[in-house]
Formats: structure tokens, C-alpha cells, sequence
């Protein structure tokens, strides 16, 4: 059979998706239902009084919930159970659900929202991590601090003494959109005591856990069912427990189907963003160029509850000293709460906040020491059987040297330079500069995440020799309902024609776990290839035409058979949470970039030209759809670089929530960009694959801030590079 891993598989959900009759949440037909609605505070922070319906208003047919209608606990599932679904009375930041409504008219239920008003004891909040530290305000804990963590190796005080340099510096980045083209949507509805939910979302067995709890329902009593996503980056991971269960209450109050579709300025509003970070770096270097210690207060903002920020956190730390071999380090992580709506997952989830910060003064380092910042990496570079920070043994698959080496052949590096040289020579008011960063992502969930998640996958064999491949892990716009196929019909050695996903239900697929943390190719794809395989044994076939007869024979008088798998954790991994020590990922991939700027010393705008990546994922599974994942987070890490910024109000309301002043960037901001991969398979992956989801958002803010830096040699510390930002340093 020829072989359909490493092909260019086309997507299974391609046509419908191009043909419009793909079927996205406010798509789904529904009769006599109920438009549904939160009416959210007005102020970031404060006590509530009382709700107050205005009685000159026809309140005929509408439906009203608050707190007290909860019949089970009003705790939203997460990391941290600390976030209600509607307001009981404390009020932690703005647009926060206080009631719920639903009506038949959508015109009607909007000229409802206007007639609620509340009475609120309002009182200061913060915004910032800065605020919440300064402790003038406490808003949440004694002291505004969800959590701590710290990451320690080595003697710190000893790697100070022996460097001939010490550079600290602090860096900022902001709150990022995850900028989905769906906003959420959901609808609900009740059936012989059951719940049925469909619409957008990432993990559907966190909203069924979730929604457990808010109705105290069994396993089988909540059903939940994905429709198509219109994309999700993480910002679809937990806020949709949150608008399913505001759907579920309004239905079960109403006797109806709730449908809740935000527009555009209420989801840019109160859903999650990835959260900012200040972090306050202090480097220790020898003359040569030897890194000798690394100390950083890595902060988060967690926002208003803390909620997921703990794994957010932890991520980002485990990534935080770099693709470097550090014999003595310190990383302490503090998330701070803020009256912002709570913080959370987005691509990189964590890492690129300390990837920013690390990579962007390795840079600074090699201009103080007038040494090449290509050099200062390769000599500081973690090598093959070198140890992470952890005390995590990496063994010989570490390829970061080698895919910065092949970005940088890629780019022409020393011809590029030259170029560079002379574009800026003869040109007065526009120059260029090249600027690189070196990455990492630990692939699937930290620690013993995948041990505690247990995930467990199966496929569906059909009396006529179709299967489905049975996973909660969703497809979202990144490929995955294409790629797990591919790896099923590889180990069953059978054309692809006979393998297809089925829907994402509760009530069918088992739950392998949710679909973030690089880990649905990698983790979930290698139970399906040993599914695959023990069908392939069961059976024993020789060829396609026997193995229809073998179905045939095998299912005798049953039309079909589920075979399952569980996960395996891969050997000799130990992780120690408590003290971090130990083997944080099974596996990392490795990733460089490179980035040719332009900078106008007129009007201090910023145009990206060129872009080199070089990843190592393993093997490649869809080569295609591995370069489309790779090109959208490189674009959403320019955007995160360079223009992408959220601005508050007056009372702590996102100021620019949407398209117009909130920018993301178009078609006409993308630089060319070089996409290669470093193909080397990994031991315990479906056919040698890593993850790589997250990877691509890693690295594109450094690269920009380095090659910034290295066209007009300033110093730039804090997120979005704006042209304002730079017109403060060049004219100081």
C-alpha cells in the first residue's frame, strides 16, 4: 500500500468550509426557541445591591435568571474552581454576568438588556500587574497574588560572581485577542432530563464536566456536541463551559432551546485573552560570551479569578531560560490578580511572554559585547545528553542548533547581511535590519498532565470496511479531523478513502482528552496508530480485498465493533511538581526564526520584508497543512509584536474592542515567509511526529524586537513595537 503519512492529504473539511454548507452554531436550524443574553456589570469592581427591572417596560414572555436559579453549584470547572457563573454579590470586573434573559424576538430581548439596571456599591480597581503589586487596592487574596512558583538550579549567588557582566533589564508584554473569525455561540436544550449543548468550542468534556457540576447531573445526563468552529487559538478552551451553561439555565427555566450568539464587541469584551507579563531579567556573562546565571521574576496577570493562569504560568517558566544549557538559575513565578475578565489560554499559552523577554536580552548582551548574537547562541545553546534547569536529561533529541544553523543557510545570512549593509548606506530615512530568535515548546500537557488526563481513543469498524476514528479532540481550522485519519489509515495500511472522524459528541466519542498543548497529533495520534495496529492484527489481512472479507467475516452478524486504546506514558519520565524538578515534557520540538525590517526614521513605522523558519516536529504527518499552521502563528506573533494592544476606559472596559481600533494584521503586513522543516523522528510519536500547534507563536516578537535593534540600535522593552515606542528611544 503506498503510504499517506508525510503526504498532502487535502483537508476532509475543505469544501464544505469553501462551499458555505458547513454548519457553524448561529447556522443549525431550530424551531420555537429563545434568543438568550447576558446582561454584564457596568463597573470593574463593586458590591451588588440589587437588580432593578424597569416597570414602564413589557416584560411579557421574556425569561429571567440570576445566581439563585443554579441548582447545583455556581463554580465554573477549571484549574482553579474560583470563577461563578452569574454574580452572587462581589463583582470583580467589567461586563461580569449578573443576569441572564431569553426571548423569542432578538429585537425585543435587546430592548430588554437596556431596561436592566442594578444597584452596585462601586468600588477601585486595578488594571495593570504594576497596580496590583503596588498593593494600594487589594481586590482579590491578602495581597492580589493568586500564586507563586519557583524554578531554582544551581548557585545563583556563585554564577554572579564569576560573570564579567551583569544586564537586567524589564519587559512587558500586553493582553492579545485570539481573534477568531466565529465569536461564541451555543445553543441548548433539555430532553428527558438530559442537557444537549452544541455549538463553538476546543473541549468538550471540560463543558461536560462543567456543566456536572452547575446542574449536579451524571456522566450520561449532559451531551455535548461540537458544531463547525470558525477558529479558536486557545481563546475557545474554557469560556465555552461559561456560555453553555448560561444557555443550559435559560433553557431549563424556559421549557425551550436557547440559542447565545455574542457579536463582536461583547466577545472581545469579557472572554479570556492571553494574559500579560512583566518580566524583570538579570543576566550574569563572561567576557566571552558564557552565560554564568539567569534570575527573572516571571508575573503574569491572571485577571479577575485565576481560573487556568496556574498552567498558564508554569508553561511559561519552563521556557522562560531559553534553548540554553544553564548551570545556575533562578525563575520566580507570581500571577497577580487584576478586575480584568480572567485571563487564559492562547496560542503558546505562556511562553511567549518569556520567550520576549529572554530572547530579546540575549540580543542586547551580544550588542553590549560587540559579539555576533548568532555566536553568543551556539556557544550558550543546550547540547545533545545536555540538562534543562529542571535537571531534566535531554538525550540526543536536541536539533536546536541545528534548525537555527539551517534558517540561517536559509537566509543567506552572511550575504543577507552585506545587503543589508548597503541598503542602509544608500538609504537616508528607511533602514534594515535581521533579526533571529531560538525557541522551544514542551509537547503535550506538563508533568504528569497526560498521566492525569488518561486519555483514551478508539475507531469504529463498519460491516463495510469503513472506520471512524473515535476522539473529543476537535477540528478547528488546524487539521486535526485530517491528520488523525491519515495516521489510522497508516497503521491499518489502507487507503485513505476508508477513514473518516466522527462527530464530536459526548454521547459517542470517549474523552481523549482536550484539544490544546500541542498534544491531539503527538499524544492522541499514537493511541489511534495503536488502535490501527491491533485492528490490523485482529484481522489479519494481506491486501484491501481481503481485508473487506476479513470485516465481513469478523463483524458476522454486528454491523459494527469500537476497538479503544489508552495512553502510555513513554518510559523513565519523572516529574516533580511541587519542586519542578524533573522531566517537564516527554519531548520538545525546536524552532528558529529569522526576520528582515525595515524601520522609516520619518514615521517610525515598521514593515516586515522577510521571514526564515526552520521547526523540527518530527516527522512531518500533512506537510501542508504543517506549513498553514506554521504561517498563521507566525502572522499571529507579528501581531502580537506590532501592533495588537487592548486599552481600557475609564471604568476598566476594553476600549477598543473590535476590528477597527483593536488591529490585527491584513494581508498587506505579511512579509514573505520561508517555511522549512527539520525532519528527525521522535521515538514515541505516531510515526516519529512531535506537536506543533503552539510552536509557531513562540518566536515571532523577539525576532521582530532583534531585528528592529539591529536596523536603528535601539532598545526596545515592551509590546506592541509601536512607531510611538520608537520615536521615544531615537529621539531621546
Amino acid at each position: 500500500m503506498e503510504k499517506v503519512v508525510g503526504k498532502n492529504i487535502e483537508r476532509f473539511d475543505a469544501k464544505s468550509k469553501v462551499t458555505g454548507t458547513a454548519l457553524y452554531a448561529d447556522d443549525i436550524p431550530l424551531n420555537d426557541f429563545l434568543y438568550g443574553a447576558q446582561v454584564g456589570s457596568p463597573v470593574a469592581r463593586g458590591i451588588l445591591k440589587a437588580i432593578k427591572k424597569d416597570p414602564d417596560f413589557d416584560w411579557t414572555g421574556f425569561t429571567f435568571v440570576d445566581y439563585k436559579d443554579i441548582p447545583g453549584k455556581n463554580e465554573v470547572e477549571s484549574v482553579v474552581w474560583d470563577m461563578p457563573f452569574l454574580v452572587e454579590s462581589e463583582i470583580r470586573y467589567h461586563g461580569q454576568a449578573i443576569l441572564l434573559l431569553a426571548h423569542k424576538n432578538k429585537e425585543t430581548l435587546e430592548e430588554g438588556i437596556k431596561r436592566i439596571s442594578f444597584d452596585i456599591e462601586e468600588l477601585p480597581y486595578v488594571t495593570t500587574i504594576d497596580e496590583s503589586l503596588s498593593k494600594k487596592i487589594i481586590m482579590a487574596r491578602e495581597d492580589n497574588v493568586f500564586r507563586t512558583k519557583l524554578l531554582h538550579r544551581g548557585d545563583l549567588e556563585k554564577g554572579f560572581k564569576n560573570a564579567d557582566f551583569i544586564f537586567e533589564n524589564t519587559y512587558y508584554t500586553p493582553h492579545q485577542e485570539q481573534a477568531y473569525i466565529e465569536p461564541f455561540a451555543m445553543t441548548a436544550h433539555w430532553e428527558n432530563n438530559k442537557v444537549y449543548i452544541k455549538g463553538t468550542m476546543q473541549c468538550p468534556y471540560y463543558i461536560h464536566g462543567g456543566l456536572k457540576v452547575l446542574f449536579d447531573k451524571k456522566d450520561d445526563e449532559v451531551i455535548i456536541a461540537q458544531s463547525a468552529v470558525g477558529g479558536a487559538f486557545g481563546g475557545k478552551e474554557d469560556y465555552p463551559t461559561v456560555i453553555s451553561g448560561h444557555a443550559a439555565l435559560l433553557s431549563l427555566k424556559s421549557g425551550k432551546t436557547v440559542k447565545i450568539i455574542y457579536d463582536r464587541d461583547l466577545d472581545m469584551n469579557i472572554t479570556t485573552k492571553r494574559h500579560p507579563s512583566k518580566s524583570v531579567v538579570k543576566i550574569g556573562v563572561t567576557k566571552s560570551g558564557k552565560i554564568t546565571a539567569l534570575d527573572m521574576d516571571f508575573i503574569l496577570d491572571g485577571g479577575a479569578y485565576e481560573t487556568m493562569s496556574s498552567v498558564i504560568l508554569a508553561r511559561g517558566m519552563l521556557h522562560a531560560f531559553g534553548p540554553y544549557e544553564l548551570a545556575n538559575v533562578r525563575i520566580n513565578g507570581v500571577i497577580v490578580a487584576t478586575n480584568t475578565p480572567p485571563n487564559g489560554a492562547f496560542r503558546g499559552f505562556g511562553a511567549p511572554q518569556s520567550f520576549f523577554a529572554i530572547e530579546s536580552q540575549i540580543d542586547l548582551i551580544a550588542q553590549k559585547l560587540n559579539m555576533s548574537p548568532s555566536e553568543l547562541r551556539k556557544l550558550n545553546f543546550v547540547k545533545k545528553n545536555g540538562t534543562f534547569p529542571t535537571g531534566q536529561l535531554l538525550g540526543d533529541d536536541v536539533l536546536i542548533t541545528e534548525v537555527f544553523e539551517q534558517m540561517l543557510n536559509n537566509a543567506d545570512y552572511e550575504n543577507l547581511q552585506k545587503e543589508i549593509a548597503e541598503f542602509n548606506k544608500n538609504n537616508k530615512t528607511k533602514k534594515r535590519g535581521f533579526g533571529f530568535s531560538t525557541f522551544f515548546h514542551g509537547a503535550g500537557f506538563t508533568g504528569n498532565g497526560e498521566v492525569m488526563v488518561a486519555s483514551k481513543a478508539g475507531v469504529r469498524l463498519q460491516k463495510d470496511g469503513k472506520v471512524f476514528v473515535l476522539v473529543a479532540n476537535t477540528e478547528m481550522g488546524q487539521g486535526a479531523h485530517t491528520v488523525l485519519p491519515q495516521i489510522v489509515a497508516e497503521a491499518l495500511e489502507l487507503p485513505m478513502d476508508y477513514v473518516r472522524t466522527e462527530k464530536v459528541d459526548t454521547s459517542i466519542v470517549p474523552n481523549s482528552g482536550p484539544t490544546v498543548a500541542s498534544r491531539t497529533t503527538m499524544i492522541v495520534g499514537e493511541i489511534l496508530r495503536r488502535v490501527g495496529k491491533k485492528i490490523k492484527k485482529t484481522l489479519n489481512y494481506n491486501n484491501e480485498s481481503d481485508y473487506l472479507e476479513k470485516v465481513k467475516a469478523y463483524l458476522n452478524n454486528k454491523d459494527s465493533e469500537n476497538f479503544y486504546e489508552t495512553y502510555n506514558k513513554p518510559p523513565k519520565i519523572v516529574w516533580d511538581d511541587e519542586n519542578y524538578r524533573g522531566d517537564a515534557y516527554g519531548t520538545y520540538a525546536w524552532a528558529a526564526y529569522g526576520v528582515l525590517t525595515e524601520v522609516d526614521t520619518l514615521s517610525y513605522d515598521v514593515k516586515l520584508i522577510n521571514a526564515w523558519s526552520v521547526f523540527d516536529i518530527g516527522k512531518v504527518i500533512n506537510p501542508l497543512l504543517a506549513s498553514g499552521q506554521v504561517e498563521g502563528g507566525m502572522i499571529q506573533s507579528f501581531g502580537y509584536a506590532l501592533t495588537e494592544n487592548i486599552v481600557f476606559d475609564k471604568k476598566g472596559k476594553y476600549w477598543n474592542a473590535d476590528f477597527t481600533n483593536y488591529i490585527i494584521p491584513s494581508i498587506m503586513d505579511v512579509p514573505k515567509m520561508h517555511i522549512d522543516f527539520y525532519n528527525r523522528e521522535y521515538e514515541f510519536g505516531p510515526y516519529g511526529a512531535k506537536g506543533l500547534g503552539e510552536l509557531p507563536m513562540d518566536g515571532g516578537a523577539p525576532a521582530v524586537n532583534n531585528a528592529i535593534r539591529n536596523a536603528i540600535g535601539v532598545d526596545l522593552f515592551n509590546l506592541p513595537l509601536s512607531p510611538e515606542q520608537i520615536m521615544d528611544k531615537m529621539e531621546r
